[in-house]
């Protein structure tokens, strides 16, 4: 932690770490996460999940935005947030903080994923107010540690996020298949008891089912692949 705070130039070692980031499927069941981290270590009484409520349509830096604002009202916020972004992202979580906490608010930097079609082999480590990223070597202890908490909140939020949209749907969205009328509906739920299990079969094993073409039986795994997608 004491490298952490010389090489990002922080104001004091980070005790407390928390990596946020937000999920949603084209702004639909938008999520955000909170994972903590205690002198390094993942604390995972702290790890929090958020459904977003006041964010319509796509809108990554309002999803962010409201799911500090909520974070802070719980308590007390940690020496460090790690955003799952870029600059702008980070920009949007430091307006927050200075809004609700003011002077004294907590630390924030950004991590963004390295863009290979512009050449990038790296993540890039964005500071409030430091107009160009901290560029790590591959295997700085820094650079890994940081990772591991932008990927655990990512993980996490992929995860809930994934589990609302699963949960959302239900035997009458099977309708808005082209091809899939009631009798061929109650032959997929009578052939697999569940949506869940339907969800989880290949091409193959949906075009065993009585009444559903190898074409048919595509359209429907291709129909819970898209509802799955996380972006």
């Amino acid at each position: 932690m004491e490298n952490l705070q010389m090489t990002l130039k922080l104001e004091k070692a980070p005790e407390t770490i928390e990596g946020l980031d937000i999920s949603n499927f084209y702004g639909d069941q938008a999520v955000g996460t909170v994972v903590r981290f205690k002198e390094g270590r993942p604390q995972r009484s702290g790890y929090r999940n958020f459904r977003i409520k006041s964010v319509d349509g796509i809108d990554d830096y309002g999803m962010m935005a409201e799911m500090v604002r909520r974070r802070v009202a719980k308590g007390t916020p940690p020496d460090l947030f790690v955003v799952d972004g870029g600059r702008g992202h980070l920009n949007v979580v430091k307006k927050v903080l200075t809004q609700v906490v003011g002077l004294g608010s907590p630390e924030a930097v950004a991590i963004a994923k390295h863009d290979e079609s512009r050449g990038a082999m790296r993540d890039k480590i964005y500071i409030y107010g430091r107009k160009n990223p901290v560029k790590l070597e591959e295997k700085d202890p820094i650079l890994l540690f940081l990772m591991r908490v932008r990927d655990e909140a990512h993980r996490r939020a992929v995860g809930y996020h994934r589990r609302l949209r699963e949960k959302a749907l239900t035997t009458s969205d099977l309708e808005h298949i082209h091809g899939v009328g009631k009798k061929r509906k109650k032959h997929l739920l009578m052939h697999f008891k569940s949506m869940d299990a339907l969800g989880r079969a290949g091409v193959e094993e949906v075009a065993n089912v009585p009444g559903i073409s190898m074409a048919l039986a595509k359209k429907i795994v291709q129909f819970f692949d898209q509802n799955a997608e996380q972006r």
